[in-house]
């Protein structure tokens, strides 16, 4: 009896020293790089054998997400859930949110809602007056007309350009512009610095580089005009708006910028507009005027979603794996999935 109570103990003592000792040795679980690798490869076949059948080209030309959600769905194992957006493709309908006179709204925009024939589809775009603090959730562009309050609510138009919204200001400039506040957020935000060169004859810049913003503008211009991207347009001032030229001008004169753009503002998100006030009455009032139409194209597409409704988010605290596909179409786009795993 003595001898069967002396193992019992020997094995309690044996349990509690192990138990102490695992607590300084834990072993974190190790997860197989191959399902990374899996999972990549698996996004990369289903995103190119949906184009091969033009499945995928279909599905966005329609705007139809649940289209493109069910076919990656029967390609993809229960195990994985996925979601998607479109990246520089114009979105069919665009929701802009003015700040200006309803004198200028008219002006700009004419008679609302606005028809684009655009590529062989039509862009709506729909313009309500609103304030900076009465931005509705669906905005795509925040169009400025005039500098009055941008110092004072620059803080929160960085909010919405972190978020993905653009923000278009329409505004001539002058040197005194280029001081204290006012300064401040037209170098950073907007990217815009005075430089008092010569001003001349408006073109598009340097139309010709694939690599620039510019050569996609004037892309929308000539699709939605059927004019050359050539075009010299007249009714800009050419006595103001001497802003310095760079990789991000889209329209110049003489040594300035009449139209500008940044992209990337705020934690890799946001894109700006800044195009210079024209005569409305000009004989070349139409072609601006389509110019800024293509710019505030640009300007809205940077991304968005392309998910059925109800579609699952991933969790915050299950890697998510992004691939991005290239479609080459006559307006290039790519569509980006997120793919994570269901039980992690």
């Amino acid at each position: 009896m003595k001898g069967f109570v002396r193992i019992l103990e020997a094995v309690i003592s044996s349990i509690i020293l192990l138990a102490a000792v695992s607590y300084f040795f834990i072993i974190e679980p190790q997860y197989s790089e191959w399902d990374v690798a899996l999972i990549q490869t698996r996004a990369e076949d289903a995103m190119a054998s949906l184009d091969n059948a033009g499945i995928l080209k279909t599905a966005v030309s329609r705007n139809d997400s649940d289209m493109l959600y069910t076919n990656l769905s029967k390609i993809f194992p229960k195990s994985v859930n996925f979601i998607t957006h479109i990246e520089n493709r114009v979105y069919p309908v665009i929701y802009v949110s003015y700040i200006g006179s309803d004198v200028d709204r008219t002006r700009i925009f004419g008679s609302l809602p606005i028809y684009l024939k655009f590529r062989n589809r039509t862009i709506t775009i729909y313009v309500e007056g609103a304030t900076i603090d009465n931005i509705k959730e669906k905005t795509n562009v925040i169009f400025i007309a005039g500098m009055t309050n941008l110092p004072s609510d620059r803080a929160k138009l960085e909010k919405f350009l972190k978020n993905g919204t653009a923000v278009f200001l329409f505004s001539d400039l002058s040197s005194n512009d280029f001081a204290g506040a006012k300064d401040e957020i037209l170098k950073d935000v907007f990217g815009l610095k005075w430089s008092g060169g010569s001003t001349g004859a408006t073109f598009f810049y340097d139309h010709n580089d694939v690599n620039k913003t510019s050569f996609v503008i004037a892309n929308h211009f000539e699709n939605l005009t059927g004019e050359d991207r050539t075009h010299s347009f007249t009714g800009f001032t050419l006595g103001s708006n001497r802003i310095g030229i760079d990789n991000k001008t889209i329209i110049s004169g003489g040594q300035s910028s009449f139209v500008k753009v940044n992209y990337d503002v705020q934690d890799g998100n946001g894109r700006t507009v800044w195009f210079a006030k024209y005569n409305f009455a000009d004989t070349d009032g139409g072609n601006i005027k389509s110019a800024l139409f293509a710019s505030l194209l640009w300007a809205s597409s940077e991304r968005y979603d392309f998910n059925p409704q109800g579609a699952a988010m991933p969790p915050n605290n299950v890697p998510v794996y992004e691939y991005k596909y290239l479609v080459y179409d006559q307006e290039p786009y790519s569509v980006n999935i997120k793919i994570w795993q269901v039980f992690y």
